[in-house]
């Protein structure tokens, strides 16, 4: 399936560019050198008074690509813009989400062990830390700065819930 060129803009590219300004934005490599720079810069000027067009309406707000979230959470985000990344940043999310699924599974598993032993005074195993070993440096900051956002997640949801 082929895709389609307006597959790959954001929500806000799709607000204020229209057809003729991607033909001009696609023909700019074609010009004189001269004339690169003015179309490119006359191209730019319509886009951002487009863009100040667009917040001067009442109430005008942009919103995800499926135009129904009120909240979003950080695996929404990463869906958001995962479309956007080059393929190493995909398989890097991809396998970040995958340790992540690991660690959800290992955590049902623990509790549910946890429950069935109530005599045990053992400190509980957390999977987060068997998971950091197999990990890069690299890999491993990365991991603690999505443990930190899933966790502020889980908590704000845990207060909303509350309420």
């Amino acid at each position: 399936m082929e895709e389609k060129p307006e597959d790959k803009m954001t929500p806000f590219d799709k607000f204020i560019s229209s057809n003729d300004l991607q033909l001009m934005k696609l023909i700019i490599p074609y010009t004189t050198l001269a004339n690169q720079h003015i179309l490119a810069v006359f191209v730019k000027f319509l886009e951002l008074n487009r863009t100040m067009h667009f917040f001067h309406q009442p109430r005008r707000k942009i919103h995800t690509q499926t135009f129904e979230k009120s909240f979003s959470s950080p695996l929404d985000i990463i869906d958001e813009i995962r479309p956007y990344l080059s393929e190493s940043e995909r398989n890097s999310i991809d396998s970040i989400l995958n340790v992540f699924n690991m660690m959800q599974m290992l955590q049902t598993m623990t509790k549910m062990a946890s429950q069935n032993d109530e005599q045990s005074d053992t400190e509980e195993f957390d999977p987060r830390d068997m998971i950091k070993e197999m990990l890069t440096p690299e890999q491993q900051d990365m991991f603690q700065m999505y443990t930190t956002m899933f966790q502020e997640n889980n908590n704000f949801n845990n207060e909303k819930g509350d309420n």
